[in-house]
């Protein structure tokens, strides 16, 4: 395989990792992950077949493509989403699970886990009620798209901000709609 042929191989897989993370930011979904994976490496391998003219392209040849477009796919993206992540270090403070416990008809132990990827989980006594993403406004503010498990077909996503502030295992979120201020501590693992 010519480095010609390697290195654009890598650079469609760059840059559908690339647009891959910014449709996952913008639109909050990971249903076009598979899609968009998918087309790039049907893409590199169409690519390279047709680039041979006359003799067949060789196995080797094809599975070097693919190993391109694949580690462009995967790669590139995540170093360009710890770069994004590097300038809120509240996000790696925020990063685990965070119990209460809160009055709605008496006690309920109120779980919520966050993902270094912006993904957020809340759990109501166990029970999953709540999925969704969350995105950093500024270095102590939270944007959290919240989902209702299960779903209604008339219910769509609620977005609310929340102000935090740590202080060694204790978070505080404050909700800015109303100014409700809930005080979590970090869940044991």
């Amino acid at each position: 395989m010519s480095r010609r042929a390697l290195l654009v191989c890598l650079l469609l897989g760059c840059s559908a990792g690339l647009t891959r993370l910014g449709l996952m930011y913008i639109f909050r979904s990971l249903a076009l992950l598979p899609i968009i994976g998918l087309a790039v490496v049907v893409i590199c391998l169409v690519g390279l077949a047709v680039g041979y003219r006359g003799d067949p392209p060789r196995p080797r040849t094809l599975l070097t493509g693919f190993a391109a477009s694949l580690a462009g796919w995967l790669v590139i993206p995540s170093l360009v989403s710890l770069l994004l992540l590097a300038p809120f270090p509240q996000r790696w403070a925020l990063v685990g699970s965070w119990e209460t416990v809160a009055e709605a008809n008496g006690p309920m132990l109120v779980r919520w886990e966050f993902s270094p990827w912006g993904a957020s989980t809340i759990y109501r006594d166990g029970e999953l009620r709540v999925t969704g993403r969350y995105v950093f406004l500024d270095d102590r503010t939270i944007e959290v798209e919240s989902r209702s498990v299960p779903g209604r077909i008339t219910e769509g996503p609620q977005y609310n901000r929340y102000r935090l502030q740590f202080e060694g295992d204790s978070m505080t979120m404050t909700w800015t709609l109303v100014d409700k201020v809930s005080v979590y501590r970090r869940a044991p693992q």
